[in-house]
């Protein structure tokens, strides 16, 4: 059993059920922070004690052979018992420890969770965060993700999650340049205004904003696709931005931006803030203190804006 699991304990074996999901030992070595070669060598042992090929290889992809699909549905068993039992013992020891892989909103994750996540490590130093930035819903279990943070309504219910708090979108602007091009005091305004505008990366579509089309042609002076840049642009003087509550009250309480029209939204525009986990993550300390920690900052930064 030894000679199956390498050198390095479970690592082969991790290797192995890596680059079935990944389809690529490049991308398997990438995600578990060694060399491609490495993961490749640690792969070629697991065939070597069996005596059988795990991988169909072509110069482009790699693809499971039967018995690599049979090793595959109990390596999964084993790692997964392996965690649960470090799980286990990190609990009874009273320290959450391991790595914590987190999906989250390029917008809310910027400018909320990352400003935060020094005070967590500090806590927490056992516990090793890799988070992704992206926009796309992923499949947490498939896509080997342990949390996600998202807005809007939670549609996989086979997930457990907690409920942060309801955001809203504001408009806001530079104080430098409300000075310079005055403060709107109504939608039909805007037409005489610089507005930063989201473009739909997928789409490529400006997304609209949520106001009477025929208040005003709101231009779109400026367009990012993306919502951090948004912000920052705001911040730099470009115009009037849409921009998530909780994404802007860090820099509306440091005098950054200013929000205007605060009256002209529809009350119907919050969205609820979820983080995400799969069910069988629920019992992990990691997990769960991270869940504790990030519900702290939501309600500090959803809370600064009432």
């Amino acid at each position: 059993m030894n000679d199956l699991f390498g050198d390095g304990g479970g690592s082969a074996l991790l290797a192995f059920v890596r680059t079935a999901h990944d389809g690529s030992f490049a991308k398997a070595a990438e995600r578990l922070g060694i060399s491609a070669s490495g993961v490749a060598k640690a792969v070629q042992r697991i065939e070597t004690r069996l005596g059988r090929r795990l991988f169909a290889r072509t110069t482009r992809s790699l693809s499971l052979t039967e018995t690599g699909a049979v090793l595959l549905v109990h390596a999964e068993r084993i790692l997964e018992a392996v965690e649960a039992t470090e799980a286990a013992l990190a609990q009874a020891a009273g320290s959450p420890r391991g790595a914590l892989r987190i999906s989250a909103a390029p917008g809310i994750g910027r400018a909320v969770l990352l400003p935060a996540l020094g005070e967590f490590v500090r806590r927490w130093p056992d516990i090793r965060l890799d988070v992704v930035f992206e926009s796309r819903t992923v499949d947490l279990v498939a896509d080997g993700y342990d949390l996600a943070l998202r807005t809007g309504e939670a549609a996989d219910s086979s997930l457990r999650g907690r409920r942060l708090g309801d955001d809203a979108p504001l408009f806001v602007a530079a104080p430098s340049y409300l000075v310079e091009k005055g403060i709107p005091k109504k939608i039909s305004d805007l037409a005489g205004h610089a507005c930063v505008r989201y473009r739909n990366p997928t789409s490529g579509r400006v997304q609209p904003w949520p106001v009477d089309a025929s208040a005003a042609a709101v231009p779109a002076t400026i367009c990012y696709n993306d919502p951090e840049a948004i912000r920052l642009a705001a911040i730099a003087g470009q115009g009037i931005a849409l921009v998530a509550a909780c994404e802007a009250c860090a820099s509306i309480e440091r005098g950054d931006l200013q929000s205007v029209l605060a009256d002209a939204l529809p009350h119907d525009r919050r969205l609820p803030v979820w983080l995400l986990w799969p069910a069988d993550r629920q019992a992990l300390p990691k997990v769960r203190v991270f869940v504790d920690f990030v519900a702290g900052v939501f309600e500090r930064a959803l809370g600064q804006r009432h």
